[in-house]
C-alpha cells in the first residue's frame, strides 16, 4: 500500500494568479507614473482667480456690440479679424491675440494687436498644426477692456 500524497494544482494556480495580478497592477502604476501630466497652463491658479474679470470683459463685448468678426481662409492659410469700424482710428489702445492650443502649451502663439486703418488684421497660419484652436482676443478701447473667444479648426 502506497501512502503517496496526491499533488493538487489548484492552490498553486490560485497563488500564481494573485502574484500575476499584483505584478500587472504594479506595472500599470509604473507606466502611468512615467507619463507626463502637463497642465494646460503653468499659472492655472492665477488664471482661475482672474476668470471673473474675463467674464466681465466678455459681457462688455456683448453689451456694447464690439464683436470682432473672425474668419478663417484655409486656401490662403490666413486668419482675418475685423474690428468694429467705430473703434478706429485712435480709441484702440492696446491688445493681444492668442492662438491657443489646449492639447499642447508649446504650440500657443501670442500676437500683438496691429489692425490696419480699416480695422482689419491678418494672421498667417502657415506652420501651425492642424486641429482645434481657440482664438483669444483681449483688447482695450477707450479705457474699457474687452475679451472675445472664437474656435477654429485648421
Amino acid at each position: 500500500m502506497s501512502n503517496s500524497k496526491k499533488y493538487e494544482v489548484w492552490p498553486v494556480a490560485i497563488i500564481a494568479s494573485f502574484i500575476l495580478f499584483g505584478g500587472f497592477v504594479f506595472y500599470a502604476i509604473y507606466q502611468a507614473a512615467k507619463q507626463p501630466a502637463p497642465l494646460v497652463t503653468e499659472d492655472y491658479y492665477a488664471r482661475e482667480i482672474a476668470f471673473q474679470g474675463q467674464i466681465d470683459k466678455q459681457k462688455m463685448v456683448k453689451m456694447l456690440g464690439k464683436d470682432v468678426q473672425v474668419r478663417l481662409d484655409r486656401e490662403a492659410g490666413k486668419l482675418f479679424l475685423e474690428f468694429p469700424l467705430d473703434t478706429f482710428p485712435s480709441t484702440l489702445t492696446q491688445g493681444e491675440i492668442t492662438l491657443y492650443r489646449a492639447s499642447d502649451q508649446k504650440m500657443d502663439m501670442a500676437i500683438g494687436l496691429q489692425p490696419n486703418e480699416k480695422g482689419e488684421q491678418q494672421i498667417e497660419l502657415k506652420g501651425l498644426a492642424p486641429g482645434y484652436w481657440k482664438v483669444l482676443i483681449d483688447w482695450k478701447e477707450g479705457g474699457i477692456s474687452f475679451y472675445q473667444e472664437e474656435e477654429i479648426i485648421i
